[in-house]
């Protein structure tokens, strides 16, 4: 539990796990601004230390901390709902913000700190929210592969009618033809 958690802040949304170091997702907290914690295990006492806050999104619904990963040192924060660039006006001439989503990539410190270190960049289109990509794109790759696979299960974006379980499995692609 982070000091000062709230209901709501969804920690552990998303987890990484990387040398004696672990880092959790809140992407609902402040007003689902997000956030991200960290802890690292005393290799001595076998103890972890408390949670402590690396990093918090800027805008309300940044949604930082909804997709992680961490390796060598370095974490990819996902923040899908990243507010970007201008907006357009509607009829009503309410100004409409495009939420792009980003990344940004945190370096461990000899401290125990976190040091912000690259935005990645957002992505062209509102409907793939680049920042919830994160994991599932360099699981995808491989890149996470250093003596254990990881893979993300995707399931597809439509509507699939109540059946047997292993005729949704087929419809899905969840089955051993993929």
């Amino acid at each position: 539990t982070a000091a000062g958690g709230l209901p709501g802040d969804d920690l552990g949304t998303s987890v990484a796990l990387d040398a004696g170091r672990i880092i959790a997702g809140a992407p609902g907290t402040d007003s689902s601004r997000g956030a991200v914690y960290a802890s690292r295990l005393d290799a001595r006492s076998g103890t972890w230390s408390p949670l402590a806050r690396v990093a918090t999104g800027a805008e309300i619904s940044d949604r930082m901390g909804e997709a992680l990963a961490l390796a060598g040192g370095r974490a990819v924060v996902g923040a899908p709902g990243l507010l970007r660039g201008g907006g357009q006006q509607d009829g009503a001439n309410a100004y409409l913000r495009i939420k792009n989503g980003t990344a940004m990539v945190y370096a461990a410190q000899s401290d125990g700190s976190w040091k912000p270190e690259a935005t990645l960049g957002f992505g062209a289109d509102t409907a793939r929210s680049f920042g919830a990509s994160v994991l599932h794109e360099l699981a995808r790759e491989g890149l996470l592969d250093r003596g254990l696979k990881v893979r993300t299960l995707v399931l597809p974006d439509r509507f699939i009618d109540q059946d047997k379980p292993h005729v949704m499995y087929e419809k899905a692609g969840l089955n051993a033809s993929g």
